[in-house]
């Protein structure tokens, strides 16, 4: 008996050191956003329409790692992402400079409300993108 106790504790220290530190999880996020930016920079240049369906799951991964972060730990996305992440690759979102023209690509992203925005926004383009790409029913 105790020999499987060894054995369970040995299991339980294996599992906890293979997790994220809450630290290494919100690093993991932040290039999460800055790279989905970049991507979807990109895809915007690259494909003819906005309306593109690669441009859905883009935003989904966005909206997605925003709302993790800012359920947690919003200061970080207005303080290290945006100096890490967003200053480093000069990213200009066309959509955000139409709202927020006068603020600048950098220091208009130092707002939670900015980021909520752009939640809000992704997750919105996500729905209305995927739904021009209807599943055919497959229970039939």
């Amino acid at each position: 008996q105790q020999q499987q106790q060894q054995q369970q504790q040995q299991q339980q220290q294996t599992s906890s050191e293979a997790l994220l530190t809450p630290l290494q999880h919100m690093a993991l996020l932040g290039r999460l956003i800055g790279t989905s930016l970049h991507l979807w920079q990109l895809q915007q240049m690259f494909y003819d329409s906005p309306d593109y369906f690669n441009l859905a799951q883009t935003q989904w991964e966005l909206a997605q790692a925003v709302e993790q972060v800012l359920s947690q730990k919003a200061s970080y996305l207005t303080t290290t992402v945006v100096r890490q992440e967003i200053s480093s690759q000069q990213l200009v979102i066309p959509w955000f400079q139409k709202y927020h023209p006068k603020s600048g690509a950098v220091s208009s992203w130092s707002t939670v409300a900015s980021w909520t925005a752009l939640e809000h926004y992704s997750r919105t383009e996500h729905k209305r993108i995927k739904a021009l790409y209807p599943q055919e029913d497959r229970s039939a």
